[in-house]
């Protein structure tokens, strides 16, 4: 009762906090960020581990056995479960309910560290992450341009994706289509059985020309340099001039002369070195494309922009499509930019649809409040309470880091419904009091007297209901 004592006898009061909580609440809703639905957390963690070449046996056997036994000993583990494929294990870890997610993803990755020495030397690095759905792909484009797709593919890769992967609020940047460049390296059968030689020999003698090995440091006076020996390849005169290494081109087998030659034991000398391009073929050609895709018809390359998972869908395509913009006349010179799905179109869809529902329902509420009550002063009390009750709450949802989306404001829609029914039985009650013929300020200190406990119980049993 004090609060409408307050009110009445002190209306600037309620008026300068009404202000201030309708003016916090308009800056929080331009900082609440918008998604099609809420944050959460699903106690899920899965091991994605790339073997290539290896069947689907060999990937149980070899990799997704050991990672389960390793990550069954994870704190708060429930069960443990697994998918082997061609090349790719998936391993997923169903936790209790409320066990950090930060902490089992960390833990998962030390025990698979331990175990790394037991696993295959050729997978890749296992990859540990926990089952997140708000981390979504929030923009899909299709770009088309009349120069060769290799040429856009690697404009795209070289010049637009580092500065996409840097802009705020994107995790990832997928690139699909169009083609890759690749070195192709054709061994031939026939020269490589002539020369005792294998394919691993060739590969290898590949990988030992193509590094750069630290040589030392070199002092001189008072400076000391360091020296390293560079043998990255750069051409494809580079990778045919490499030398091969194999063990049997280091040995050479003494010869014996015949009894009665005269002349001591010679060795014959020592051939030339053979080369890469002594028993292989290099060219520059492009890979076999495992995707393929097409805008309208036309061969394209696809950009896919997911978002990290607590940023804002609008806000991050917003900022994809000015760094895109930014970038036309470099990376992509005509070229051009389809939107194939636009995110935060959806979204922005959605909460309209959900904001003109909250926006009929307080329309229709105070109409009711008039039909019933006769009322324009009444009427106007309920148009003022409500937005400055919704606004309010905005404050709210802001400072406990909650999110405009469906499930928000469908249950500030369903609010507008409980203010309503609060009002008209408050109101109801003081009109009663006014119609007995009380003063206006003693008429609302006795009509919300008579019903407030009702008003406070009922207000307290959605609150029982809803806030769980």
């Amino acid at each position: 009762m004090w609060i409408t004592r307050l009110s009445i006898q002190r209306p600037i009061i309620l008026w300068a906090a009404m202000a201030a909580l309708a003016i916090l609440g308009v800056l929080s809703y331009t900082r609440l960020p918008a998604e099609l639905n809420p944050k959460v957390d699903i106690p899920t963690v899965t091991v994605v581990t790339i073997y290539p070449g290896a069947g689907p046996a060999e990937v149980e056997r070899l990799v997704s056995k050991p990672i389960e036994d390793a990550v069954g000993a994870v704190e708060g583990v429930r069960s443990v479960y697994s998918s082997s494929q061609d090349s790719v294990s998936v391993v997923s870890l169903d936790l209790v309910l409320g066990t950090p997610l930060d902490r089992a993803v960390t833990s998962a990755r030390e025990k698979i560290e331990a175990i790394r020495s037991d696993l295959p030397a050729e997978i890749r690095q296992p990859l540990v992450a926990k089952l997140d759905i708000n981390a979504q792909p929030s923009l899909y484009l299709g770009i088309t341009s009349a120069k060769p797709l290799s040429e856009l593919r690697e404009s795209i890769d070289r010049l637009l994706k580092p500065v996409l992967s840097r802009t705020p609020g994107v995790a990832s940047v997928g690139i699909y289509g169009g083609e890759r460049r690749e070195i192709r390296v054709l061994a031939d059968p026939t020269l490589l059985t002539q020369n005792s030689l294998t394919v691993d020999d060739v590969v290898n003698s590949i990988k030992a020309a193509n590094r750069s090995v630290p040589a030392g440091n070199i002092i001189r006076g008072d400076r000391e340099i360091s020296v390293k020996t560079v043998g990255a390849l750069t051409s494809l005169d580079d990778i045919r001039t490499a030398r091969l290494f194999a063990p049997q081109l280091a040995t050479m087998p003494e010869i014996t002369l015949p009894p009665g030659l005269a002349g001591p034991k010679k060795r014959p000398p020592p051939p030339s070195p053979l080369r890469i391009g002594d028993v292989a073929k290099v060219t520059e050609t492009t890979e076999e494309p495992s995707t393929l895709t097409r805008v309208n018809g036309t061969p394209s390359v696809t950009l896919i922009i997911t978002k990290t998972s607590d940023s804002n869908t609008v806000d991050v395509v917003e900022a994809a499509k000015r760094t895109i913009e930014s970038l036309r006349s470099t990376a992509l010179a005509g070229a051009e930019i389809i939107d194939l799905r636009d995110e935060s179109i959806v979204v922005g869809d959605a909460l309209e649809d959900v904001n003109i529902t909250l926006v009929l329902g307080a329309l229709l509420a105070m109409t009711v409040t008039f039909l019933f009550l006769r009322s324009f002063r009444g009427m106007l009390i309920v148009a003022l309470a409500l937005p400055a009750c919704v606004v309010a709450t905005y404050l709210v949802m802001y400072i406990v880091g909650f999110s405009l989306n469906q499930m928000t404001l469908l249950a500030l829609s369903l609010s507008v419904g409980i203010l309503i029914d609060d009002s008209i039985v408050v109101l109801e009650s003081i009109m009663r009091s006014l119609a007995a013929g009380e003063a206006p300020a003693e008429a609302a200190i006795n009509g919300r007297a008579e019903i407030g406990f009702a008003s406070m119980t009922l207000t307290l049993v959605d609150v029982v209901v809803f806030v769980p």
